[in-house]
């Protein structure tokens, strides 16, 4: 069915660029507005990436697979109907504009 999956990624300190990592934070993971995940995250990657190579996908991992699990097991890609993907990159403090009513 329909449904609206979010990830949202809160900073928890500073990042440690001398030893090569970003900043820590908290995932928070939401499915209709409800909470079903929490994990933290010791640190992030300190640089950024671009929209090729294996940078922002959806619905599949082109060039290396999300978890060491999946080696040797070939492709797998997302088999369902992905309707809309919104990306919100807003700063820290800065609240997020509401979208339009999903499909």
């Amino acid at each position: 069915g329909k449904l609206t999956l979010r990830w949202q990624f809160q900073v928890t300190g500073p990042p440690d660029f001398k030893a090569g990592g970003g900043a820590p934070g908290t995932g928070i993971l939401s499915v209709d507005g409800k909470q079903i995940g929490i994990g933290k995250i010791a640190r992030t990657c300190p640089l950024a990436y671009g929209l090729s190579g294996d940078g922002l996908s959806c619905g599949r991992d082109t060039l290396t697979q999300v978890s060491a699990d999946y080696q040797g097991r070939g492709e797998y890609d997302f088999t369902g109907t992905i309707r809309r993907v919104i990306v919100d990159v807003a700063p820290p403090g800065q609240k997020t504009p509401k979208t339009r009513d999903r499909d």
